[in-house]
């Protein structure tokens, strides 16, 4: 008799395999073996083209499986912040420092929140509607300095949202184009792998663009030493800094912040 349970340890044990280098070099394989082989197809035998297939429809479900690893948590972390977030206690935020920080960036409306929510693991920002949230427990370990580099660059997500808007379309257009023109020489499945791989590379892309932007923002107006400080707090606590969909390794953000603090001065006060 199959032990299920057994079953899925191994099948968990041999996902976890497929780590974020890894995850990456397969979505690049996958863009380039829908192009170059995809565009033969229909000069393929009919058996030989159904077979051609085949492996694509595995591949894909293997790259759907990689990158929902990673959205999948943030997804149930979301859920779980509404439907229990009554639970928790969730006040405004607010200093002189703050404040003044907001006028200096030329921002308006935005709040700072803190939250003693368990399924929150740090700070993040929406965007749409310019609230930030900060957790109890992160706020009691960190100085003055680094809470404002790290609101720095929180406020810079909301600095740069239109840019980051117009890159995310930008990155969505040129995908579907370029499926649109390989539609024309391959078959669907093809296709949809093509259109699947490309879109996740572009948009991880696009999401370091913006994680490296917010960097900048914050560094140009209170400095680069507090987020510094703040990244290498982080580093020291993961086991391995591969970097993810939406953010780049935290050793290679921290080289930007160190060649920042050597080119470009501080917005002055």
């Amino acid at each position: 008799m199959i032990d299920i349970r057994l079953l899925l340890h191994q099948l968990y044990d041999f996902l976890l395999y497929f780590t974020f280098p890894i995850r990456r070099w397969l979505l690049r394989a996958l863009v380039v073996l829908a192009v170059i082989p995809g565009v033969f197809v229909f000069q393929m035998p009919l058996e030989l083209r159904m077979a051609f297939a085949y492996p694509y429809v595995i591949v894909m479900g293997l790259g759907l499986y990689s990158v929902a690893n990673i959205y999948a948590g943030s997804a149930v972390q979301l859920a779980a912040m509404f439907i229990f977030g009554r639970r928790y206690k969730t006040w405004e935020y607010t200093t002189s420092e703050v404040e003044n920080l907001q006028v200096r960036m030329g921002l308006t409306g935005i709040k700072v929140f803190i939250t003693n929510n368990r399924f929150v693991w740090g700070p993040f920002t929406n965007a749409v509607t310019k609230k930030v949230y900060l957790t109890e427990k992160w706020l009691k370990e960190n100085p003055t300095s680094e809470i404002l580099s790290t609101l720095g660059h929180e406020f810079g997500h909301v600095l740069t949202r239109r840019r980051f808007a117009l890159e995310t379309a930008g990155a969505a257009a040129a995908v579907i184009m370029t499926s649109i023109l390989l539609a024309l020489h391959s078959i669907a499945i093809v296709v949809q792998v093509e259109e699947f791989a490309a879109l996740v590379l572009m948009l991880t892309w696009v999401s370091w663009r913006n994680e490296y932007r917010a960097d900048m923002v914050s560094a140009r107006f209170l400095g680069p030493e507090g987020l510094i400080s703040v990244l290498e707090q982080v580093k020291g606590g993961v086991k391995r800094d591969q970097g993810s969909e939406t953010h780049p390794p935290l050793k290679d953000r921290i080289v930007r912040l160190y060649a920042f603090m050597d080119q470009a001065p501080v917005l002055a006060p």
